[in-house]
């Protein structure tokens, strides 16, 4: 276990469901709805949550760092855990810091430590037709596309 249980361990660059947050996920799942959970156990690549209403349970490609998670969770308990239904992620943390995991219902690919993998950018099946996700990956695009054009024009 690494000295700081909620800083990742695995080198996966790979950034779809199951694997590495990418920041737009981050920023979608604060869009709620947000569940308040407890962390009922983890066992391999799944991790098993949930509050009075519901049971959820969830793969991520690190075994190593969803038992992490649950020590830091037995030590502190008082952390707050909370699903976050779109996005399909799970924040852990306090005050000080918190790490968010990238979750899927069944395993998702090899991890990958190249940033640039051809499957490596994702955006959560539930916010594809969210038109704010829309507009925000055309300007994306957008800016990549002028990027590739300037560095075309300067010859790189």
């Amino acid at each position: 276990m690494s000295k700081d249980p909620l800083f990742p361990v695995s080198p996966c660059q790979l950034m779809i469901a199951g694997h590495r947050p990418h920041w737009i996920q981050a920023k979608i799942s604060t869009r709620g709805p947000i569940y308040p959970v407890e962390i009922i156990g983890v066992e391999g690549n799944y991790v098993t949550f949930g509050n009075d209403e519901q049971v959820w349970t969830f793969w991520n490609h690190s075994e190593e760092e969803l038992q992490n998670m649950l020590a830091y969770v037995r030590k502190h308990p008082y952390a707050r855990i909370e699903f976050r239904e779109k996005g399909t992620a799970l924040c852990v943390g306090d005050s000080k810091a918190v790490r968010l995991y990238s979750l899927t219902s069944e395993p998702n690919g090899q991890c990958s430590t190249n940033p640039m993998h051809p499957d490596g950018f994702m955006i959560p099946g539930s916010a594809v037709n969210d038109p704010a996700v829309k507009e925000l990956f055309k300007q994306v695009v957008e800016n990549a596309r002028k990027s590739a054009s300037k560095d075309e024009v300067r010859g790189e």
